[in-house]
């Protein structure tokens, strides 16, 4: 599924499973990896799905929490922290400004073909890599500018980049935004 470029009001919505969303939420996931890229260059409400997470996530939550040494680490237990996240409800409001396929310069030596768009694996981070899917051939979507939203908007999930059109919801979003960032 790729999207169309879409105007500069208009708002996607992402269904994420536990612990992804809250990483991008808190700052902690820049990337979203994904099998496919996208054209769209805009804002995206962050979602965190109805799926409790796994043992293995809850793991790879607290280590992410531990190396992108994030003050939730050191509060409560972590694993009580993403146990009380809001399930089923938008975390964030985040920004896509681009898409970059993923390549192996140990594999195939730099550099990347000046016609393709990429982002070299062997220089990712240590965080991202454990809270990402880094393989050759898949796509990396940069995310920046992304508030928290301290009140969870219940809202129901879905597959894929889907256009966010509830007026209220978005109404809700941008009330909790301008509140973050002091307008």
């Amino acid at each position: 599924m790729r999207c169309s470029t879409p105007g500069p009001d208009e708002v996607r919505i992402l269904t994420l499973w536990e612990p992804w969303a809250s990483l991008i939420s808190l700052g902690l996931k820049k990337f979203e990896t994904r099998s496919w890229g996208t054209k769209y260059r805009c804002r995206l409400a962050v979602h965190a799905a109805q799926r409790k997470p796994s043992a293995p996530d809850i793991s790879i939550w607290v280590q992410a929490l531990k190396l992108g040494n994030h003050p939730l680490y050191c509060q409560q237990p972590a694993i009580d922290l993403l146990r009380c996240q809001s399930y089923g409800a938008i975390a964030a409001l985040s920004q896509i400004v681009n898409c970059l396929e993923m390549w192996d310069s140990t594999v195939y030596g730099p550099p990347m073909p000046p016609r393709r768009r990429g982002i070299d694996i062997s220089t990712v981070p240590a965080l991202e890599k454990l809270v990402g899917d880094w393989r050759e051939g898949r796509f990396a979507w940069q995310l920046e500018n992304t508030v928290h939203l301290p009140k969870p908007i219940p809202y129901k999930g879905g597959q894929g980049l889907r256009r966010l059109q509830n007026e209220a919801v978005l109404s809700a979003i941008s009330a909790q935004v301008e509140e973050a960032i002091g307008c």
